[in-house]
């Protein structure tokens, strides 16, 4: 993530940038001017937002699923105070083929890897099983 100040452009390292709800780690007066993704042979990633309406940009769920050479990389948000990456789900699925049986398998694990709130966009369980979801469908779509 790069960010810029008053006088100076820098990056912010990697898992530094979301504090917790509402807070990043830019001081007063600088800003975000941009996120590098780096890109190679093979790499492939997609960001399903599930939400209840699509008149606002805010998500019940959200996730990002990628598959960059062998390893894969599993992130959500909306059901912590920042975005999480969910480690056992990744080195389930690191170096294998996706079959249908892996896919139902990372998707059961990654339901159990987050623990959300309730409020009024839905409850806990309800987000557990948004995460299910869009971890098997971005799997699925992965996997062809």
């Amino acid at each position: 993530m790069s960010w810029a100040g008053e006088s100076q452009e820098e990056r912010i390292a990697r898992g530094a940038f979301f504090i917790f709800v509402r807070k990043v780690g830019l001081k007063p007066g600088e800003m975000a001017i941009g996120l590098k993704i780096p890109r190679g042979e093979g790499h492939r990633a997609l960001s399903p937002m599930l939400d209840r309406r699509k008149e606002v940009d805010l998500s019940t769920v959200c996730a990002t699923v990628g598959k960059f050479g062998e390893d894969y990389r599993v992130a959500i948000g909306s059901c912590a105070p920042t975005p999480i990456r969910l480690p056992k789900t990744e080195a389930l699925l690191k170096g294998k083929k996706l079959t249908p049986e892996l896919i139902g398998e990372a998707a059961e694990l990654a339901g159990s890897e987050v623990s959300p709130i309730s409020d009024v966009r839905a409850s806990a369980e309800y987000r557990i099983s948004l995460v299910k979801v869009a971890v098997r469908r971005s799997l699925a779509e992965l996997s062809v």
